[in-house]
């Protein structure tokens, strides 16, 4: 991978902009994303954060649903068991709920980056997962979901009784009761 190549192409967000890139597959790399966010090449852990922030702007996933690293000139299929993003930490600023992914990405819970809760994969319970960008999502660590938790109300929205988190003026349903 080309790194200057990607660093000229990012944008003012420091996202280049993968969704407009379409080179041919190239091939299948040793990278597994565990579901617990740890990134795993050739059977060791990333030692390089500024390399897995790096790769982590260029994934994409597409509608083989397959995820691949994409730059302008290649395009290679890694191997994701969950979600390729774990919420790690999370604030209240005002009226929001601020959180910061694994990859050091923040996001603000609200209508661009919503919580859904669904079955994770390989488990029949289901779990809240926050939109990071397009259709990759965040697995919520263990103790941020029950930092969350404790900013719910229970109450009944959407014809839904839950707990549920209010980030931006809008309702997120962390789970029903």
């Amino acid at each position: 991978m080309d790194l200057a190549l990607l660093q000229q192409h990012a944008t003012a967000d420091g996202l280049p902009p993968v969704e407009e890139w379409h080179p041919d597959f190239c091939a299948d790399m040793d990278l597994v994303i565990r579901a617990d966010g740890t990134w795993v090449h050739e059977g060791g852990e990333f030692r390089r954060p500024a390399l897995m922030k790096l790769f982590s702007r260029i994934l994409r996933l597409d509608d083989d649903g397959c995820y691949y690293l994409v730059t302008p000139v290649e395009k290679v299929r890694i191997q994701v068991e969950d979600a390729p993003f774990v919420i790690l930490a999370a604030e209240v600023r005002d009226d929001s709920v601020v959180m910061v992914t694994n990859c050091e990405e923040v996001i603000t819970l609200g209508r661009e980056h919503p919580i859904r809760v669904r079955a994770a994969h390989g488990n029949a319970s289901e779990i809240p997962y926050v939109l990071v960008r397009k259709n990759l999502w965040a697995r919520l660590h263990r103790n941020v979901f029950y930092q969350l938790v404790e900013l719910a109300e229970q109450r009944t929205e959407q014809n839904v009784e839950g707990m549920w988190l209010q980030s931006q003026g809008e309702w997120f349903c962390l789970g029903t009761i």
